[in-house]
This record gives structure tokens, C-alpha cells and sequence, in this order.
């Protein structure tokens, strides 16, 4: 049977749910966990990847596009074993810590910094003023 109770890191794990300032536990973490498959693309997954966090998180369509392979693990959604697997894989691998972290932090520099946003907003409001008159 496979447990997080019985793994020597288990006294490490806690699980905190909602938090109001995330910024204290995305501190002081080694990795980050993040269940919800009722959202679009999550602002806290982005948050720990800066952070440079690898991020566990469920198979979705938007997680996918959101987080490279190289950046986190994924678990199937509402498997309590396959989100464990996950945990136990990465938990006592600092290697794999600090790869995924650093995949990560480049991964949202590349991505989402406010300058690469910005030019991805301008570039999508110029395709769409350029449509022909027909279109509108």
C-alpha cells in the first residue's frame, strides 16, 4: 500500500489549503501541490513557479499549456494514489527539485513577465484592428 505515512519525509508535508499570503508558505516550501481542476489557468501555480517551485499538478488541458513537462509532475485527477506517487517521487530527489525550479522560474520569465505579456496583448489588438472590413 502506498502512503505518504509510510515515507520518512511524511512529517514534512502539510497541506494548508486557501491562504491569504501565500508569499510565507511559497518561502519555505521545496516543491508546490496544486489539486484544483475547477479553474483556468491558475495565478498560484505561475506565483511557484517564479519562486522557482516545481509544481504537482492534475492532468488538464490548461495545466498542460500552463506547465512544462520539465517544470512539474502531473497525477491523475481525484487519485489519491497517483497524486501520492507524485510526491513521494519528487520529495527526497533534490536534483529533481532544483531542475524542475529552475525549468520553472525561466519557463514564467520567458512567458509571463509583464514585458512579454504586454507585447502579446499589443500583437493580439493589431490582428484584431487589422481585420478586413468584411469581418467585423
Amino acid at each position: 500500500r502506498l502512503s505518504l505515512n509510510n515515507c520518512d519525509s511524511a512529517k514534512k508535508v502539510h497541506l494548508v489549503g486557501y491562504q491569504k499570503d501565500p508569499e510565507i508558505y511559497l518561502k519555505a516550501v521545496d516543491f508546490f501541490v496544486h489539486a484544483s481542476t475547477e479553474e483556468g489557468e491558475s495565478n498560484v501555480i505561475n506565483e511557484a513557479l517564479s519562486c522557482g517551485l516545481p509544481c504537482i499538478i492534475p492532468y488538464t488541458d490548461v495545466y498542460s499549456r500552463q506547465v512544462l513537462d520539465s517544470c512539474g509532475l502531473r497525477f491523475r485527477s481525484n487519485n489519491k494514489i497517483s497524486l501520492c506517487e507524485q510526491i513521494l517521487k519528487i520529495i527526497s530527489n533534490k536534483k529533481l527539485i532544483f531542475e524542475m525550479g529552475n525549468s520553472g522560474r525561466m519557463h514564467i520569465m520567458a512567458t509571463r513577465s509583464p514585458l512579454i505579456v504586454a507585447k502579446r496583448y499589443s500583437s493580439n489588438l493589431r490582428k484584431v484592428a487589422s481585420f478586413p472590413p468584411n469581418l467585423k
